[in-house]
């Protein structure tokens, strides 16, 4: 019989399964991952100055409504609604805005005026009689009846006579009401009866509005916290608000973010605090001279606190949160001389302008990561990069921020 043969790729995989001990030793360990890349920065260390910041409403000095006091026919308006360069008007104390119709009024008067002087005749000649009873009367010649009678008439007389001034000056006061004239300076609304109308029946009818602008009132809330740290402050510095009034910045919606256009002062709060939301209410003053604060604004309001010599900043981008708090993640070196992660604990104190948060914590000396963030964790060896320093024009700050609102930290940013 003939010998059967092995296929020929059965052979070569058996000779492959009987050589391969021969070609395997001790496989090379692993090579570890090259360090993370990461951006880091030094905390800008300046004086800052604390400030506070509020929401509130601009509020007019003065605004009073333009009434009709004296009932009449509208007939005539005395200004314009747009005075130069389309600006609403401005009108003057005493300015006559309206006029209602004066003829009645006119007549009143001249019949006021004679009945005062038909009263001041019959005055003088009650007078005349009075004095010669009364030279008759210390003759002899008159009884204590006559002269008690002339001495009434005379009283009489001259009581008529002052009733009659007293019509004739509320004829003269009502005509002067046909004029109807600002009470205050400001600036004019529109009219709100149009000419030829009756106005003053049956009460005061409103003709339009005049409002004081120059200066201008901001109201706004104030925590009791906060109120309490500028009473400490005050007491333990011996500042004196009424010498010298606290000052305030002001920014409309239409400010761009982060500017503070319009100045003034704290010029009174309210000796209570409202049970209900534990704030006081506090008023500021503003020249407002160029008239581009209006009443019933929503405005952005800031108040300095105190000045903070050496504060510690950092980028808002490089703060971290977790169970235990806030962070930052630093870049130290290891026994071995190598940089490596470190969590170090930090507390923020206060937002700053430009990204920057002051914090409590953190050295000034600290190399704290501000790019690749999520790539690293504490221990971990990195690869620090240096970045460009970023120095704040104004770092002036606001508020101390809630743990909430401070954003987490992210990752892939931009270098500082």
């Amino acid at each position: 019989m003939r010998k059967k043969q092995t296929p020929p790729i059965a052979a070569a995989f058996l000779l492959f399964i009987l050589l391969l001990p021969l070609g395997c030793g001790d496989a090379p360990p692993p090579q570890p991952p090259p360090p993370a890349a990461v951006t880091v920065a030094s905390p800008v260390v300046q004086p800052v100055t604390q400030y506070f910041e509020y929401t509130g409403n601009t509020a007019a000095v003065n605004q009073v409504e333009v009434v009709a006091r004296v009932p009449g026919m509208l007939i005539k308006q005395n200004y314009e609604l747009l005075g130069e360069d389309n600006r609403v008007s401005r009108v003057q104390a005493g300015d006559v805005l309206f006029e209602i119709e004066h003829e009645p009024y006119e007549i009143a008067v001249a019949t006021a005026q004679a009945d005062v002087n038909r009263s001041e005749a019959l005055e003088a000649a009650a007078k005349s009689v009075f004095e010669n009873v009364k030279k008759s009367f210390a003759r002899g010649a008159a009884s204590d009846l006559d002269l008690t009678k002339a001495d009434a008439d005379y009283k009489q007389r001259t009581a008529e006579r002052m009733a009659s001034q007293a019509n004739l000056a509320q004829a003269e006061l009502e005509l002067s009401y046909t004029f109807v004239k600002s009470p205050i300076d400001g600036e004019v609304s529109r009219n709100l009866v149009d000419v030829g109308t009756y106005v003053g029946s049956g009460g005061a009818t409103v003709l339009t509005r005049v409002t004081q602008t120059k200066p201008v009132y901001v109201y706004f809330d104030v925590s009791e916290d906060i109120v309490q740290k500028h009473i400490a402050r005050a007491t333990e510095r011996g500042e004196d608000y009424a010498a010298e009034p606290p000052p305030i910045d002001l920014a409309t919606s239409a400010d761009p973010k982060g500017t503070w256009t319009h100045k003034g002062v704290v010029d009174w709060w309210d000796r209570s605090v409202d049970r209900g939301t534990g704030t006081i209410v506090v008023r500021g003053r503003l020249d407002n001279e160029d008239g581009s604060l209006v009443p019933g604004l929503f405005v952005r309001v800031r108040a300095p606190f105190e000045q903070i010599e050496n504060a510690v900043l950092v980028r808002e981008e490089a703060i971290g949160t977790d169970l235990a708090g806030k962070y930052v993640l630093t870049v130290v070196e290891n026994e071995k001389k190598q940089p490596v992660v470190e969590r170090q604990p930090i507390e923020l104190v206060m937002r700053g302008e430009n990204g920057l948060y002051v914090v409590d914590g953190l050295s000034p000396d600290a190399r704290y990561i501000t790019v690749g963030i999520q790539k690293v964790r504490p221990g971990m060896v990195v690869n620090p990069t240096k970045a460009v320093q970023a120095n704040p024009a104004e770092p002036a700050v606001g508020p101390e921020p809630d743990a909430d609102e401070t954003p987490a930290a992210e990752t892939d940013g931009e270098d500082a």
